[in-house]
């Protein structure tokens, strides 16, 4: 399930390249295709820890984390972008909301 959301996310942050939209719809897009990915990446951690171990399932936990938390990362500076540049339309509140969130 969580690869779903990985390729859900990717899917989504790649559309803003292919699509000819405004700047802010496509920053909103990348930000929102970042947070899937990083959904998906821990609900994967979540399935590996139910797994039996195996050669490497360590490893493969780690990895999967930073893959998330580059996901994140990559959400949060969006949103930093997108507010440093000015966000007019009406959703402006819920950009404030999110920060909040994660900051």
């Amino acid at each position: 399930m969580g690869e779903d959301f990985q390729s859900i996310g990717n899917f989504t942050v790649i559309t803003w390249m292919v699509i000819n939209l405004n700047k802010q719809t496509a920053q909103k897009i990348f930000i929102t295709g970042n947070w899937i990915q990083a959904l998906g990446g821990l609900i994967n951690v979540g399935h590996g820890i139910e797994l039996n171990p195996f050669l490497g399932h360590s490893e493969n936990i780690n990895g999967i984390l930073l893959q998330s938390t580059g996901n994140s990362l990559q959400a949060i500076r969006g949103v930093y972008e997108l507010e440093k540049n000015g966000n007019t339309d009406n959703n402006s509140n819920q950009l404030k909301i999110n920060r909040a969130f994660i900051g």
